[in-house]
């Protein structure tokens, strides 16, 4: 009376089955691997070819309606557009760092696989913990050397240099001395970079690992 009855719809997976399962699943890790780590390439080539269209852009209608033409309210528009190439950059910023949770999860999912296979060759005299992470644990989200860190290290630096214009054109339109407030679009940009590390931080190193 007090056993439970076995599902029969449940599907019966004996060894070969469970090690074919574990195989596919290995590879399938692998290939959600590299496609994360083509994310992370792609948003950072994205973000230099941004940035830097947007230097020279900004540079360039500075100098031509600003100096030579003598239209302040350059200032203003270029203001806004600077605030609005610092709104992507968080977007970018906040994918790269949600990517980063996904890569992480996946990396520890290849350990567990391969301690699984790991206790099943150790007497084969085959070494793999030497070379390659075995088990979920050795996978570290806030590994501040890791390429996915720094990277995100690089594009919060270039995400503060658009706030940090900005605020000085939105200073000059308003005709403030900028001389005497140069610290506060500098604190500004301090600001907003410590605030992006944060935002990072909180996001990668958070104790809850749902994957939305």
């Amino acid at each position: 009376m007090g056993q439970k009855r076995k599902d029969s719809n449940s599907p019966q997976i004996d060894k070969e089955g469970s090690i074919q399962f574990l195989l596919a699943e290995f590879n399938q890790c692998f290939l959600h691997l590299r496609h994360h780590d083509n994310i992370r390439v792609s948003l950072t080539k994205f973000s230099v070819s941004f940035y830097s269209a947007l230097a020279v852009a900004s540079f360039a209608l500075e100098r031509y309606f600003y100096y030579q033409l003598g239209v302040k309210s350059i200032d203003l528009y270029l203001g806004v557009a600077l605030a609005f190439a610092f709104a992507v950059g968080i977007i970018i910023i906040l994918m790269l760092a949600r990517t980063r949770k996904y890569f992480i999860a996946i990396v520890r999912q290849l350990g567990a696989v391969r301690e699984v296979f790991m206790r099943g060759i150790k007497d084969a005299g085959i070494d793999f913990e030497s070379h390659l992470p075995v088990g979920a644990a050795r996978a570290k989200p806030l590994n501040l050397k890791s390429n996915y860190l720094l990277t995100l290290y690089l594009i919060c630096l270039m995400n503060s240099i658009p706030i940090l214009f900005s605020v000085v054109l939105f200073l000059r339109y308003f005709s403030f001395n900028l001389t005497s407030l140069w610290w506060v679009a500098a604190l500004v940009a301090a600001l907003s970079l410590f605030v992006e590390l944060l935002v990072v931080i909180r996001i990668i190193g958070g104790k809850k690992w749902e994957l939305r």
